[in-house]
């Protein structure tokens, strides 16, 4: 039983050693290997405490048996005790009246022991008389007392008859007397045995009582401080199983979004696969879009057209192209140093500048840069004045121009310029 309890105490402590496991990582994130480990781990202990629980109920129930049978047993003791303490009681009784009837029959015998001195001695009064007379001495009462005589005679044969009767009576009650002090005695030998070995088994019943007694209060007492343990240990349990219920949900919303993550990474496996499918695309159009872009590159370095020029003349001629004699860059060949002109050798879009310097004081220009028709597509103006001899203007634009047709820069009026800070140039920006 002890160890049952010492068990029971033992395995309450593992329990709830059990109970502080570790259920996060270093991180601070739910350690899910501990928390299923908990668990089991809570399980285990709920089914062994009830296994425990159910072989201290039966031990118990085992121990009160045996208090009910010893109690039995002590009853079926007492109810002896008090038959044998009844029998000696009348044994008393039967001895006290016994005692009373002999003293009774004492007395009787004294006062007849008592009558018979009486007559005794009024026989020895009449033997003396009756001797007198035999020698002789007759009264004058002797014829009296004869009467007497016989009648004391008489009365002393039946009191010798009635004390014989009365002594033989007592002898008979001396025989029942020692007969039934001898049968008293015996009683009392062996009640006095009977109780000295009820006692010593009352009182071995009783410490074995009392032992049994101090036993079942112990276990009573260890049975409700394990109930004890048991109801917090359950209530423990019911806390962690809500926390674990907690932790179920958490687990399977984890795992519910787990299965979303899965789902959605197996959309996205689709997409990249999709994605790869469609890079592929474009990196096939990409490559067929670089060998078109390569062929559209050499077709451009094919077809590339710009030019720069310098050195106008000075002064300049009014209305008519400026004659740039030093070409800088002409791809494409449509610049004239014998014209001033550009020609388009390719129709498209194109981009043209000029920039020319003035070297005159209290003096004005004004050029254009003009296309075929007599098109002006841009304009520059500059002035000087009394304290500024030197100044420069400049003009940009952006045409289309047909193939075959003609750019050049003129001026309103003749001027002198410097002709190392004066050019003119343009582009072909795209081809139609």
């Amino acid at each position: 039983m002890y160890v049952t309890v010492v068990f029971l105490c033992a395995l309450l402590v593992e329990c709830l050693s059990g109970l502080i496991l570790p259920m996060t990582k270093s991180d601070g994130s739910a350690d899910m290997t501990s928390l299923l480990n908990h668990v089991s781990l809570l399980e285990q202990t709920l089914t062994s405490l009830q296994a425990t629980t159910s072989q201290v109920q039966s031990e118990l129930h085992a121990t009160k048996k045996d208090l009910q049978a010893a109690q039995s047993q002590l009853q079926t003791t007492v109810n002896d005790l008090q038959a044998t303490r009844t029998q000696l009681q009348s044994s008393d009784t039967r001895q006290q009246l016994a005692a009373a009837e002999i003293s009774s029959l004492k007395k009787e015998v004294s006062s007849l022991k008592a009558e018979l001195r009486s007559t005794s001695d009024e026989l020895i009064m009449v033997k003396t008389q009756v001797g007198d007379m035999a020698h002789g001495k007759i009264h004058d009462s002797v014829h009296l007392n004869q009467t007497l005589l016989d009648s004391i005679s008489h009365d002393v044969k039946l009191n010798a008859a009635q004390v014989n009767a009365v002594a033989t009576d007592v002898k008979q009650l001396n025989k029942q007397l020692n007969l039934m002090n001898s049968t008293v005695y015996d009683v009392k030998t062996e009640g006095n045995t009977f109780f000295h070995n009820m006692s010593s088994r009352v009182h071995a019943i009783t410490q074995k009582q009392s032992e049994e007694s101090i036993k079942l209060q112990t276990t009573k007492l260890l049975a409700h401080t394990a109930s004890k343990h048991i109801d917090r240990l359950e209530d423990d349990m019911k806390s962690s199983f809500s926390n674990m219920t907690l932790f179920r949900m958490d687990i399977q919303s984890v795992l519910k979004d787990l299965h979303m993550a899965q789902s959605n990474l197996s959309l996205v496996v689709f997409d990249v696969a999709t994605l790869k499918g469609n890079l592929s695309k474009v990196e096939k159009q990409a490559l067929d879009n670089e060998a078109s872009l390569v062929k559209v590159l050499h077709e451009v370095k094919a077809r590339n057209v710009a030019f720069s020029v310098i050195y106008p003349p000075t002064p300049t001629s009014v209305n008519s192209p400026l004659t740039f004699s030093t070409i800088l860059y002409n791809a494409g060949s449509g610049y004239s140093t014998n014209t001033g002109t550009f020609t388009a050798p390719v129709s498209g879009t194109y981009i043209f500048w000029t920039h020319l310097a003035l070297t005159r004081a209290n003096t004005n220009m004004s050029f254009d840069i003009v296309k075929s028709g007599g098109v002006i597509m841009a304009n520059g103006y500059t002035e000087t004045d009394s304290s500024i001899d030197e100044t420069d203007a400049s003009a940009i634009t952006v045409t289309h121009l047909d193939k075959g047709e003609e750019t050049w820069v003129q001026v309103a009026f003749s001027r002198d310029i410097y002709p190392s800070s004066s050019y003119f140039g343009g582009a072909l920006l795209s081809e139609d």
